[in-house]
């Protein structure tokens, strides 16, 4: 059956208006607006030229794609005009809007001062060019059964819309009679399933999906049939038409029976029921054979159909006749009669497809967005308020649920675990790798460092001793002058100060010292490669996912963030829809409505939204208590892993003390070098100063040498002379004058004199002692 022909389509008649565009539409709109808005019409040049343009491009009839769309967007600008401009029967802005059916025998117009008259017309013309592209598809390629299904499928739907939301018969025009849009409604969806039924074929479907589908369509065009053998459509469709329409829908209903019975008489062959394979067979014959009779009673039926019903025929009769010599010949089952064979269920999945005529992508801009009736704007207000309420409940929900989420997750701690890292992850941190390739790039900076220290316990050491000897050469220079002198107090408190400048930096270096020593085993583990590093410090890392209830734990994570992940984005997608959710074009598409009633209506279409949302929230305490489970059993290998982080940490915070300390101590050496560079310049400033103060300060210090040797030498006079006087105790007294001691006044005049060159006296008197002041 791969092969076989494709059977015609039929499509309604689009209608036709008598005019382009009512003469006085425009001129009212105008007055309107200046009448009721208080605005200026000629805001809206612009919007009154694109409308006309719609409708002439609407009113072409023209069957493909971009008339469907221009004839949508005029639709929905009707739909939106309606609320702002009272445009039906005995209303300010009504107009004449004509147009005639070609359905019936001749042609009939009607014309009405009514929008919705309007309305309803270009509805009827995007069901009929729908159609009328589907009928016209050839359906010998996949993409070409594609569109046609589609397009049967979107046709449907605005003869139903026509007969149950915009009560079109109340128009007295053929077209719009409830009997005939319900026929066009079926036989529209009735060829969708035919595309459906080819594609089954040339894929190669199962025997019983391609029957299900195929009883489903013979079904349908016998209460086709039946329709059209009643009065009260003969009146609304050509004669000729009508009896055309009639054969091929018996020639169907007769064509898809006997596909029905052939691919059951297949199956029947496969599950090795020989007897009823004949009788499904032998019925699919009868059927087609019956077809071929409707069709050969005129001439002018159609060929493709005739040579799709002879194709059959062909297929049928041959597997027919073999089936039945088999049986007969080879496996002598009964053949039941076709009333005792087992039927399957019809399925459709042919759908009326609608479309929204609010949609961006299909109105387009308002033309009229800037007049707005006040219940329009009110109606806007409450309806964001609703989606308010909405959005609050979902929120409020969300924030409970995972506040509860972020207490469990703590309280089963595991982030000790490091579910989320590879094995490899886990070996070193980023710091430590860091270190090891900033020590191992310098393979001599230790033994460099030692020697820098050395160095500077060497500068320390000649600091010291240059130091030492400032002090002692002040203190040899000191006389009771020079203390008074500002510069010698000056330089004395500077080698002061870098004598204690010298000792805290001597403290500094024995601490550098011993930390360094200190860090020493560590800074060695650090030089190694950075894999036998590795191994010393990560040398039994236990796998999470080599034990069952690890890769348990691990699952039920990685669900617990799934879950998480897909809530959030819920709930993006549910907030974007709600911002995107105006329905201000419906509220003016409706004249008289109920807000409450609109309002339940349009939120309803974000209640998938809400029911996943949902889900995923009642879904958390399932997998919570999953995940709970899963990290009990865990409770023994978790406690081999949390020792064994908390020492492979440890390690790793003591290389990495240790690289810090290397580097503290290497920068302070370095200052240390720069330090005493500084203090040896400053030593050898203040040696030149106090050479220079030795030198100017010689004379001074010898004449205070030569007044201590005159003083000694005196004081020794002295006591050689009062040991005299002790030996002559018992000699004669001398006078008074004679007796009287020489004073230290009568001394420096002796020794001005000797000085002088004078000859010294013998005999010293009151008058040698007195002397002026000093």
């Amino acid at each position: 059956m791969e092969g076989i022909p494709k059977v015609p389509m039929i499509s309604p008649d689009m209608k036709i208006p008598d005019d382009p565009m009512p003469a006085d539409w425009i001129p009212k709109l105008r007055e309107y607006i200046f009448t009721h808005y208080n605005d200026d019409p000629s805001k809206f040049n612009e919007a009154f030229k694109e409308l006309s343009v719609l409708r002439y491009h609407a009113c072409r009839y023209s069957a493909d794609t971009e008339s469907i769309c221009i004839m949508k967007r005029y639709y929905a600008q009707l739909q939106m005009m309606k609320s702002r401009f009272p445009m039906e029967t005995n209303e300010p802005v009504s107009v004449s809007f004509a147009w005639s059916d070609r359905s019936c025998d001749m042609a009939v117009g009607a014309a009405y001062e009514d929008i919705n008259y309007e309305i309803c017309c270009i509805m009827y013309n995007i069901g009929a060019a729908h159609a009328t592209i589907g009928m016209n598809e050839t359906r010998s390629d996949e993409d070409s059964r594609k569109n046609a299904f589609s397009n049967f499928q979107c046709a449907s739907w605005p003869f139903e819309c026509l007969r149950d939301k915009l009560n079109a018969s109340k128009f007295a025009s053929s077209n719009f009679e409830p009997e005939l849009l319900t026929f066009f409604s079926q036989i529209l969806l009735v060829q969708a399933q035919e595309c459906l039924i080819e594609k089954a074929i040339f894929d190669n479907r199962t025997n019983v999906i391609v029957s299900k589908l195929a009883r489903y369509a013979a079904e349908t065009y016998f209460e086709l049939k039946i329709r059209l053998d009643q009065d009260t459509l003969s009146d609304y469709i050509l004669n000729s038409k009508l009896k055309t329409w009639k054969r091929l829908c018996e020639a169907k209903a007769h064509f898809y029976e006997a596909i029905k019975r052939y691919y059951l008489g297949q199956q029947c062959c496969e599950d090795e029921k020989h007897g009823e394979s004949v009788a499904h067979l032998a019925a699919a014959l009868e059927q087609i054979k019956e077809a071929q009779k409707v069709v050969q009673k005129d001439k002018r039926e159609s060929e493709s159909m005739k040579q799709a019903i002879s194709f059959a025929l062909d297929i049928i009769s041959q597997k027919e006749a073999k089936v039945r010599k088999e049986n007969d010949f080879v496996y002598h089952d009964r053949v039941p009669k076709a009333e005792d064979l087992t039927q399957v269920e019809p399925v459709t999945k042919a759908k009326a497809m609608p479309f929204d005529p609010f949609k961006r992508d299909t109105c387009g801009d308002d033309l009229f967005a800037a007049l707005l009736p006040a219940n329009v704007l009110k109606g806007v207000s409450l309806y964001s308020e609703e989606k308010a309420k909405l959005k609050r409940g979902i929120i409020q929900s969300i924030e409970k649920k995972d506040t509860d989420l972020e207490q469990h997750l703590l309280s089963l701690q595991l982030s000790q675990l490091n579910l989320d890292q590879n094995l490899d992850e886990m070996r070193l941190p980023e710091e430590l790798l860091q270190a090891s390739a900033a020590f191992t790039a310098q393979p001599h900076a230790l033994f460099d460092l030692l020697d820098q220290l050395n160095v500077v316990a060497t500068k320390s050491s000649e600091a010291e001793i240059k130091l030492t000897d400032l002090r002692h050469r002040l203190l040899n220079v000191k006389c009771p002058q020079l203390e008074e002198d500002q510069g010698f107090k000056v330089i004395s408190t500077k080698v002061n100060e870098l004598m204690d400048h010298h000792i805290q930096a001597r403290a500094n270096n024995t601490e550098l010292q011993k930390a360094l020593a200190s860090q020493s085993e560590q800074l060695k583990l650090l030089a190694l490669p950075l894999t036998e590093l590795a191994k010393n410090i990560c040398d039994k890392v236990v796998n999470v996912s080599e034990t069952p209830e690890g890769k348990r734990l691990r699952e039920m994570v990685e669900k617990v963030e799934e879950m998480r992940k897909g809530r959030i984005q819920l709930f993006e997608n549910f907030k974007d829809d709600l911002e995107n959710d105006d329905i201000t074009s419906k509220i003016l598409a409706e004249k008289d409505f109920s807000m409450d009633s609109l309002f339940e209506k349009e939120l309803k279409k974000h209640d998938k939204a809400v029911q996943i949302i949902e889900m995923n929230l009642n879904a958390q305490d399932k997998i919570l208590n999953a995940l709970t489970e899963a990290n009990a059993n865990f409770a023994e290998c978790r406690r081999d892993i949390v020792e064994n982080n908390e020492k492979r940490r440890s390690q790793c915070v003591s290389l990495i003390t240790a690289y810090q300390v290397f580097s503290g101590v290497k920068e302070k050496t370095e200052a240390a070098t720069t330090f005493y560079n500084q203090l040896f310049a400053l030593i050898n400033a203040l040696d030149k100063s106090v050479t220079g103060m030795e030198d100017s300060f010689k004379g001074e210090r010898e004449r205070h040498e030569e007044q201590k040797r005159i003083i000694a030498e005196k004081t020794k006079l002295y006591r050689e002379r009062t040991a005299m006087e002790s030996s002559n105790e018992q000699q004669p007294s001398p006078t008074t004058a004679e007796r009287r001691r020489p004073k230290l006044g009568d001394y420096m005049a002796f020794y001005r004199n000797k000085m002088a060159g004078s000859q010294p006296q013998t005999i010293l008197n009151a008058s040698d002692f007195k002397c002026s002041k000093y």
